[in-house]
């Protein structure tokens, strides 16, 4: 989660990391947070096991207050919170 936090929030220089397709305008529009990603459904489970396609779900679940936080420690720390509460 905090990776793909990193990845979101832009703490990784663009040209190294691999791009990350979020979602159009209006495609989440009336649940959860701004950053949520797209599922890709796949006929075959060679894609299942990549970073992505495994983080993508649990991203998603996340409340707003976790996603937008403006760095990495508070994101820890509302992460945590939300897992042990």
């Amino acid at each position: 989660m905090i990776e793909m936090f990193k990845m979101v929030s832009g703490a990784y220089d663009e040209h190294m990391m691999p791009a990350l397709v979020t979602a159009e305008e209006g495609f989440y529009q009336t649940r959860g947070h701004s950053y949520k990603l797209p599922r890709n459904h796949n006929k075959t489970r060679l894609r299942q096991h990549y970073f992505r396609e495994r983080i993508t779900c649990s991203w998603n679940c996340l409340p707003c207050k976790v996603v937008e936080t403006s760095s990495i420690q508070s994101f820890e720390r509302r992460d945590q919170d939300l897992i042990f509460n």
